[in-house]
């Protein structure tokens, strides 16, 4: 995926944000992100790793939380393998 397609998603999310969207369900992958702190809460570490996969780094680190499955995420360990997928 191109820089212009991964700007093009973050709009897209973008827009659901700015509106006070409080949920968004990605139909295609079956993901639900919770929107109402101002940011995108995807329900899994799936959902965070699939939208990692359409939208710039930048965008996640400002726009995304991990979720709070009462997990205790490393983000090292989980960037390096959205890393190693996205490339």
């Amino acid at each position: 995926m191109n820089t212009e397609q991964r700007k093009a998603n973050e709009r897209h999310f973008l827009f659901y944000l700015k509106n006070k969207t409080k949920m968004y369900c990605w139909k295609d992958t079956g993901n639900v992100y919770s929107m109402n702190t101002g940011k995108i809460v995807p329900a899994t570490l799936k959902g965070y790793v699939e939208l990692a996969g359409i939208v710039r780094k930048d965008f996640m680190n400002i726009f995304v939380d991990i979720p709070s499955d009462n997990c205790d995420w490393d983000m090292e360990k989980v960037w390096g393998i959205i890393d190693g997928i996205t490339k």
